[in-house]
């Protein structure tokens, strides 16, 4: 069982160096998307990638191995690591506790700053959208006020007269 443990400990290490390597390439994107670097985003996307094709390799091998704890532990194969936890001794215990609890915070952090880089592209895409339909004259609300204060509502406002 000690070598299953250790061994489950050597992939959690290695999905939090993922997970970290996540957040730079995260970072970067943010600064990048402020930019508006299309040819560095691109690059940024496929290290992205490449890093989310290793942690499919290693949540494969955190599977099998925790399985393989709970065969040895008499538990069901789908154990969280915090089962696993109550029912190992020290010094494995106080270290995939530490292992778990780093790891959630990591992917909090990874999860704020993939929600930051998400919300920069839909504002991004939002003045697209707002660019086209200024140029291609769709139907806005619009609110203009004519002589004597009467509103008029729905004027077009566009930036290209389609009767040029």
């Amino acid at each position: 069982m000690d070598n299953l443990i250790d061994k489950l400990i050597s992939i959690l290490e290695e999905i939090e160096t993922l997970v970290r390597d996540l957040i730079k390439i995260s970072n970067e994107k943010m600064d990048v998307l402020v930019k508006s670097d299309v040819e560095a985003l691109s690059a940024i996307v496929e290290k992205e990638h490449s890093i989310k094709h290793k942690m499919d390799i290693a949540e494969k091998k955190r599977r099998e191995t925790v399985a393989n704890l709970a065969d040895f532990l008499n538990m069901d194969s789908e154990i969280a690591i915090h089962e696993i936890i109550d029912k190992v001794q020290e010094p494995w215990k106080s270290k995939l506790y530490e292992k778990s609890k780093l790891l959630k915070k990591l992917v909090h952090e990874y999860k704020e700053t993939s929600e930051i880089c998400s919300d920069l592209i839909k504002s991004h895409l939002g003045f697209i959208d707002y660019m086209i339909n200024s140029f291609s004259g769709a139907e806005e609300n619009v609110t203009s006020y004519g002589i004597g204060g009467y509103s008029k509502q729905n004027v077009a406002q566009k930036i290209i007269d389609n009767k040029v």
